[in-house]
């Protein structure tokens, strides 16, 4: 008899066990791990990278609302900015203490770094925070891997859809007669995806400069940025990315030099920038060719 009876309550407990972890895993939240592409150049998950990598989404972004994308950045660990006095005016991003000119910035695989200059440095002060989707910066010597010049990587990509049609059209304004206007649209499905976002962007500033005693006049700045992006799925493995960048950046300053110190200066960033980019991938390797342009 008291056999049975242990036996019987065996039998309950081992229902209650098995009921309790069907309970488990039914509240259980379906868990997605992050893929990240900047440490390794191929899609990896995020856990099984050894490099310090930090990822931004586009909701991030968003609930920032900032102006200028290296205010984002900057609240990022291991991370300076430095700026000569409001927006459109000259600013570093430095990465682990290296020099900010050798911080890459990539987007949508286009280098927008100054060829022209000395140190070809990227003008932050012209990259606005509209139209990302998503960002990754990879801090420390790993950066390597995408030439010498990169002691940091700060890869950008734009917005990226699923399927169907997307279209939306934000204005805001804010402190020193800052006003923004942006406009975005895309479409995707299994052959063809497309993303267009432009960008009109103007502030008043202020007088950062302590001399200008004299005009005491605010230094504004206009920025007019376009970024579209073209993809086609030529077969199952094949590729093809078409991306097209166009800046135009108007800055007022003080202190510039012409026979004597002045404080009306003004300066003008033009950027015009195209990538076409051919690539072939399979369960076991990964291959691209691509041509840019930057003038």
């Amino acid at each position: 008899m008291q056999a049975s009876i242990l036996r019987i309550l065996t039998l309950r407990f081992h229902v209650l066990i098995a009921f309790s972890g069907y309970m488990q895993a039914q509240d259980t939240p379906a868990f997605f791990e992050e893929i990240v592409v900047t440490p390794s150049l191929v899609p990896i998950t995020l856990r099984r990278i050894g490099n310090s990598i930090s990822v931004i989404s586009e909701a991030e972004i968003e609930a920032y609302g900032n102006l200028s994308l290296v205010e984002v950045l900057r609240q990022l660990p291991s991370i300076a900015s430095s700026n000569n006095g409001g927006s459109g005016k000259t600013t570093t991003l430095r990465i682990r203490g290296e020099e900010g000119f050798r911080t890459l910035i990539l987007f949508d695989g286009i280098r927008l770094s100054d060829p022209s200059s000395t140190q070809i440095g990227t003008p932050l002060e012209h990259l606005l925070s509209d139209g990302i989707g998503r960002i990754e910066v990879l801090r420390g010597p790993q950066g390597l891997a995408y030439g010498a010049d990169a002691g940091g990587v700060v890869n950008i990509s734009s917005r990226s859809l699923e399927q169907g049609f997307f279209a939306n059209l934000d204005a805001r304004s804010g402190a020193y007669g800052t006003q923004k206007v942006t406009g975005n649209i895309g479409s995707a499905n299994e052959v063809v995806d497309y993303f267009l976002s432009v960008t009109d962007a103007e502030t008043e500033g202020y007088n950062a400069s302590q001399a200008d005693t004299i005009l005491r006049d605010y230094d504004g700045y206009v920025n007019t940025s376009v970024h579209g992006r073209l993809g086609i799925n030529l077969s199952e493995n094949m590729r093809l990315d078409v991306v097209h960048r166009e800046v135009d950046g108007d800055s007022e300053f003080d202190g510039c030099f012409s026979g004597t110190t002045v404080h009306n200066c003004s300066s003008n960033y033009e950027l015009s920038a195209s990538r076409v980019a051919l690539k072939y991938s399979s369960n076991n390797f990964s291959h691209s060719i691509s041509y840019a342009s930057t003038e």
